[in-house]
């Protein structure tokens, strides 16, 4: 954990200096709105030598009703590096097309106002990823995944909150190199939301695979923060045992993200 911590301790040093003398912006509502996100994902599978950097550009948009509806696709940066035993030299990078997610959100209990955030797992929400990446060469799912779900928020102490979810994922039309997903899932993020619009959270995830029988389980470190100007970065650090759009088990996952809120 000495990886998140650092992460976590440095995401909290740039936001306060960043903050210091700026009004409270975390009663910002996000209704509305439009948003730019470009994340960074970084993917290392234990006991290879190929590493995964996906860079995916998404938008989404939020209305007054509570719904919220987005789309990220990008690119696979997929670097092989030479194993000691190899004659080659060098370090290959190759870029590829990631698959592509469409999501949807309606937030009937939207009280988490650390704008642009709101968790994706908060009110009633569906993420359907779509093939698009290059199945042949093993950087795409070569099948349709839909994740639903349903969570709920709680305030139980000062800026204390649980945001408790749970939900079912599965792939279907798999193609002949997809493995087939059939996960249950419940996950409960303890997300601590300061005024200032900073909010820090841990998560842990429990799934039940269907099609293994077995129990898997996902964690989770965040730290984010939303500034005046519309602008706001947050950082994840995790490791998951699933298979998914951009996971496999054993996975270490560090993800970047920079947001831009703007609009009415």
């Amino acid at each position: 954990m000495n990886i998140p911590l650092l992460v976590a301790l440095f995401a909290i040093l740039i936001a306060n200096v960043a903050q210091a003398g700026e009004e409270d912006v975390g009663g910002d509502a996000a209704e509305g709105k439009h948003r730019l996100d470009l994340t960074y994902l970084k993917v290392s599978t234990f006991d290879t030598n190929v590493r995964v950097n996906y860079l995916l550009f998404g938008y989404t948009r939020s209305f007054n009703s509570g719904i919220r509806t987005g789309v990220q696709t990008g690119l696979l940066l997929v670097s092989d590096s030479p194993s000691p035993d190899s004659v080659a030299m060098e370090t290959t990078t190759e870029r590829y097309l990631a698959d592509t997610t469409l999501t949807f959100q309606y937030d009937f209990s939207e009280e988490i106002a650390a704008s642009p955030w709101v968790p994706d797992t908060l009110g009633l929400n569906a993420q359907l990823t779509l093939p698009t990446g290059n199945a042949d060469n093993a950087l795409g799912i070569d099948a349709w995944f839909l994740s639903v779900g349903a969570g709920w928020g709680g305030n139980p102490i000062w800026d204390l909150w649980l945001v408790p979810a749970v939900g079912y994922e599965f792939t279907f039309a798999e193609g002949d190199s997809a493995i087939p997903v059939s996960n249950a899932y419940a996950t409960l993020p303890v997300i601590w939301v300061a005024p200032s619009g900073l909010w820090i959270g841990y998560s842990l995830t429990l799934r039940r695979d269907i099609e293994a029988n077995e129990w898997l389980d996902d964690h989770g470190l965040t730290v984010g923060k939303m500034f005046r100007n519309g602008f706001g970065l947050s950082l994840d650090f995790g490791d998951s045992d699933r298979v998914g759009p951009v996971s496999i088990p054993d996975d270490d996952q560090l993800v970047i993200n920079f947001h831009y809120q703007f609009g009415n």
